[in-house]
């Protein structure tokens, strides 16, 4: 059981925590007050890091963990929308993900 916010990030090229492990974890997840699950397209598990061992793509990922901690450490409403938004700016709308859910 869990009661904090948790958000379960993954890529679909990831092998070191492939999407269906991930995704299980995110189904299994119980009790937080709020939860998502993403897995972007065509991304390896070192997305996030800088070169030479990430992409040098970190920015798709770095704003909406900092969306994240705003959203749920400072009550911050622009951080829960882009973390949990319909708009074009929110995480699931901003790039491509197999699938992209929150609660």
């Amino acid at each position: 059981e869990i009661s904090l916010p948790i958000f379960f990030t993954t890529g679909t090229l990831d092998t070191i925590c492939p999407s269906p492990f991930v995704l299980d974890d995110y189904n299994k997840a119980s009790g937080s007050p709020r939860k998502g699950y993403a897995d972007m397209s065509g991304i390896m598990h070192t997305e996030c890091m800088n070169a030479p061992l990430g992409r040098g793509n970190s920015d798709r990922w770095a704003a909406y963990m900092g969306a994240f901690f705003r959203c749920h450490l400072l009550a911050d409403q622009s951080g829960c929308d882009a973390m949990y938004g319909s708009g074009g700016d929110a995480l699931c709308s901003a790039y491509d993900f197999k699938r992209c859910v929150h609660e």
